[in-house]
């Protein structure tokens, strides 16, 4: 807890103060300028978040390969990238990578890490790209749109930019919560996330789970596909 406060009073946040999602997030960025912690749990260390980032890249990818096993030409979309730390794993891969965030600093960091990628700076609720991919990744990204209305638009803008056969995952902390949550996280459980994914033409075909032990929390990892398929 003591962490957290220094965070806030940092980034010159006092309890009092109305949360704003992006100023947050942009702060946090120049403050860690690219360190693990700028994505990662404050309260962990580099080392730790590092091995937690591994962990996390490589069972996506076996998520993401288990419905494209030859992703060579294929276009993936990394929704909210922040600092770039999974991005050179996708390009590894085979895919043709356009990868967004909301914040400028945390693209500028990004596209040190993978210059093959194409990087946007746009919010996800508001991105328009004119065109569908057969990947969208949506890792650890979610939990932070504290607003339902913004988290239901951002599932909506996600769905439209999905291929007809192509997949969502979404990585994630998904369940209730009765403890304190920091004011950058908004629990939901698997039944809300069911239910904004229907009303999206949007359905849950695979669920896995990954238990990051210096977290001490278990995320869940959702394949997602267009209802009809």
């Amino acid at each position: 807890m003591a962490i957290k406060t220094l965070l806030k009073k940092l980034l010159n946040k006092s309890g009092d103060q109305p949360f704003v999602a992006d100023r947050y997030w942009e702060d946090r960025h120049r403050f860690y300028r690219g360190g693990y912690k700028a994505v990662g749990s404050v309260e962990l260390s580099d080392a730790h978040i590092q091995e937690q980032t591994a962990l996390k890249q490589d069972r996506i990818i076996n998520a993401i390969q288990e419905e494209i096993p030859n992703p060579e030409g294929k276009s993936l979309l990394e929704a909210g990238c922040g600092i770039g730390l999974l991005t050179p794993a996708f390009c590894k891969a085979g895919f043709e990578v356009v990868a967004v965030d909301f914040s400028p600093t945390a693209i500028a960091e990004a596209e040190t890490r993978a210059g093959d990628a194409q990087f946007i700076h746009a919010s996800l609720p508001n991105l328009k790209l004119n065109r569908t991919f057969n990947v969208i990744t949506v890792i650890d990204v979610l939990l932070h749109i504290t607003d339902d209305d913004e988290w239901q638009a951002t599932l909506k803008n996600l769905a439209r930019h999905l291929a007809p056969t192509g997949i969502i995952v979404i990585f994630e902390w998904i369940g209730e919560w009765r403890g304190d949550l920091s004011d950058h996280c908004r629990m939901r459980s698997m039944n809300q996330y069911a239910t904004a994914l229907t009303a999206t033409d949007l359905a849950i075909s695979k669920v896995s789970q990954l238990t990051l032990d210096h977290e001490k929390v278990t995320k869940q990892i959702l394949t997602i596909r267009h209802a009809r398929d």
